[in-house]
């Protein structure tokens, strides 16, 4: 995807995601941790998801 645009990526940070505390039933479950990425691109650059179909979005 970023190659077929030509964006640059200035830089990327993650962070991770702690799971909530759900009740499923009568008894307390968590879900899953999870991480989240932060994707800095280079000024004047744009990206656009509306090119692409859902197969090449995964």
């Amino acid at each position: 995807m970023w190659k077929e645009q030509k964006i640059e990526v200035r830089n990327v940070r993650t962070i991770n995601v702690k799971g909530k505390q759900k009740r499923f039933g009568r008894f307390m479950g968590s879900r899953s941790d999870w991480k989240k990425a932060v994707v800095r691109i280079k000024e004047g650059q744009e990206l656009s998801f509306t090119n692409f179909s859902n197969a090449e979005a995964k």
